[in-house]
């Protein structure tokens, strides 16, 4: 904790271009765990005021200013309009504007209620609001000055999200405005449950439901000047793009891994730690099709964090692999490679670190009884489970092996209380097969593990074929067994190749299993008997994601098809969220990052994809604009934002061998209620 004592901080009121703020009120507490039940309100005539507060940095305040009147004359007081501030107890400079309001509802959003009363209450754990307001930072300080990481690479107008929040600001500029305006967004907000009677209710209500009524929320302003830009009606659509605004989303895109000659480069999945600091895989060398060294670790910001880029410990190739052990104070890393098989773990390994960094593990990391290691879970009693994925080809095409590497059958491997000399594995008894490619695992409330098995199909050896499946295997008394099983041979689309990935469980003890190869995610009960397929939407499903409201959030890898030139083009690639109504219906949302205009920038400041032509002299740009790519894997920090991992550039033909890793995470900010 530090020091404290009381200080004078200073308020200002700073609104769009021609309004002006004449009268109103505020109420102001420091947020807690405990809802506010009641604030006192102070009147205020001036544009500038001040309150003395304690200064300590650990506390965080919420300032809700009710205009009453401005210049263009008096606003009704059954339908308020409020701004929003949230600050550092250490901010002696505070403003109150257009801008802070969009952006603390969005990032805000899974602790802020507005009650019918209109009330605003803020409430959740210290360490959950003051990552919240780390987020925040990235578009705006509590001063009011503009967030470089917004308005800069990757961010500024290679997304939309920049143009989206000042969009969103004017929107509320005109509804100081013009009353029309006001009132047409609080009916297209409002729901036959519930109306929408103030501008943060309506807001708020948005943030919660981003795919509600977008063009006709787009259209009350889009034709009016806009005071902040750039704005969505501003943006110069690129060739094949038709629209600026797909859902009202705020992100945050970070590609900086702390070190420009170490670029993340196909980052594959994510975990939070003890600090709420991000630890995500990075699968290739970024312009290459060969394993990578080092994982990369941001701040709760998505600023890379000091020690980060991190080498040692066996890193070569992470692919879908990490977790943390429950008090995540360690971290566990699987290295599976990618490209040719002399670039990659000879069989596999395991590489763990402590959450400042240091290397835990030997320098070639644990490989005891390991063969390319993907998904990884601790269970309820300490167990370190893994999948190890067999045989030593390729994921993708690649160039042509020098050496001979021995394949091995796919199985799961335990170390028992995470101990590497502890070992026990479960090789698919009687289904046994390098090809079985085992990829994930979740476990259910009995603390058994469901299992992935990707499976494979080639068309030139039938030997290598095997279908896809997932079962349900058990430990005890420190064997494995198999509980159940589900295995993918009525598939005549895909010959049972169906490329099965993540897989999840919801509250209810319900399995989701994401199949790349069909399309679709396909829901299972405990017994691992199929009873639901969901495919719309569905773009080459590999990651999902359930929330504490069970809804889904399933990503794209991409799904490519041929234009009319025969030239390969992948469809859009976007987060497709499914959510159980209260009648056993589900609603299905497909969500997407559009363009703002400029090209995609790796963090060097050079295009996504390079030079093309290997020649220096020689340039031959190709210029991307897909700021959302190939993604393997989503996770929900400790604040509702969903982190979306781009494994893979947008286009195969150019990356199948050559260029394949994505730039890195795309944050989606307050979409999710948390799990913790």
């Amino acid at each position: 904790m530090s020091n404290s004592s009381m200080q004078t901080t200073k308020f200002n009121i700073q609104l769009g271009n021609s309004v002006e703020f004449k009268e109103g009120f505020f109420e102001i507490y420091a947020i807690g765990e405990n809802p506010i039940v009641e604030t006192s309100t102070i009147p205020i005539s001036s544009t500038t005021f001040s309150v003395d507060l304690d200064n300590s940095s650990d506390i965080y305040y919420a300032i809700i200013l009710t205009i009453t009147k401005s210049n263009l004359g008096s606003y009704a007081k059954e339908n308020p309009i409020q701004l929003l501030s949230i600050f550092n107890g250490a901010s002696a400079a505070v403003v109150l504007n257009e801008p802070l309001t969009i952006a603390n509802t969005f990032c805000y959003a899974q602790f802020m209620q507005v009650a019918e009363d209109q009330s605003v209450h803020i409430g959740g754990n210290a360490r959950s609001i003051k990552v919240a307001h780390l987020m925040r930072l990235n578009f705006m300080d509590d001063a009011g000055n503009l967030s470089p990481v917004i308005s800069s690479s990757p961010n500024a107008l290679e997304t939309n999200s920049y143009s989206m929040w000042n969009s969103l600001s004017n929107l509320l500029y005109y509804c100081l405005n013009d009353n029309t305006t006001y009132q047409s967004f609080l009916e297209q907000t409002s729901t036959p449950d519930k109306s929408a009677t103030s501008f943060l209710q309506a807001l708020s209500a948005l943030v919660h439901d981003p795919f509600n009524k977008v063009e006709a929320i787009y259209e009350l302003v889009c034709a009016e000047e806009q005071p902040y830009t750039p704005s969505l009606p501003q943006i110069t659509l690129p060739k094949g793009n038709t629209t600026a605004v797909s859902q009202w989303t705020l992100t945050i895109k970070v590609s900086d891994s702390g070190a420009q000659n170490f670029l993340i480069g196909g980052p594959a999945f994510v975990v939070f730690d003890k600090n709420d600091r991000a630890w995500i895989t990075n699968n290739v060398t970024q312009g290459t099709p060969n394993s990578s060294a080092f994982c990369t670790i941001l701040e709760p910001d998505g600023s890379p964090a000091s020690f980060s880029p991190l080498f040692g410990g066996g890193l070569l190739g992470a692919g879908f692999g990490v977790t943390t052990d429950k008090a995540k104070e360690k971290i566990y890393v699987g290295n599976y490679g990618w490209g040719p098989s002399q670039c990659n773990p000879q069989t596999g390994s395991l590489s763990v670190f402590s959450s400042e960094g240091q290397m835990l593990s030997p320098p070639n990391g644990f490989t005891n009884g390991l063969h390319r290691v993907q998904g990884l879970k601790f269970d309820g009693k300490g167990n370190l489970w893994m999948c190890s994925w067999g045989t030593q080809n390729p994921l993708a095409p690649s160039d042509e092996n020098y050496y001979s590497f021995k394949s091995y059958p796919s199985s799961v491997v335990v170390y028992l209380q995470g101990d590497p000399n502890r070992m026990v594995s479960y090789d698919f008894t009687g289904f046994e097969s390098p090809y079985n490619l085992t990829f994930d695992l979740v476990f259910d409330k009995e603390d058994n593990a469901i299992v992935s098995n990707g499976g494979n199909y080639s068309k030139d050896n039938e030997d290598e074929c095997q279908v896809s499946s997932i079962y349900k295997l058990q430990l005890k008394e420190g064997k494995i067994t198999a509980l159940a099983s589900w295995k993918d041979v009525d598939n005549k689309d895909t010959n049972g190749y169906d490329s099965f990935r993540q897989v999840a469980i919801n509250s209810k003890g319900e399995i989701y299993l994401v199949a790349m190869g069909s399309n679709r995610v396909i829901k299972f009960n405990e017994n691992l008997e199929k009873i639901a397929v969901f495919t719309k939407d569905m773009q080459r499903p590999w990651g999902i994601t359930i929330d504490a409201n069970d809804t889904l959030w399933a990503c794209s890898f991409g799904k490519e098809s041929e234009d009319s030139n025969g030239k390969p083009q992948l469809g859009p690639t976007g987060i497709v969220r499914i959510k159980e109504g209260s009648n056993g219906n589900y609603s299905s949302q497909f969500m997407m990052l559009p363009s703002g205009g400029d090209e995609v920038l790796l963090n060097n400041g050079l295009p996504l994809y390079g030079n093309l032509s290997g020649d220096p002299t020689k340039l031959n740009m190709l210029p991307c604009y897909k700021p959302l790519m190939r993604m393997t894997s989503t996770n929900i920090d400790r604040c509702g934002n969903l982190w979306a991992i781009n494994n893979w550039k947008p286009a195969a033909y150019i990356d199948l061998k050559e260029n394949p890793g994505g730039d890195g995470v795309v944050i989606f900010i307050g979409v999710a209620p948390p799990m913790f």
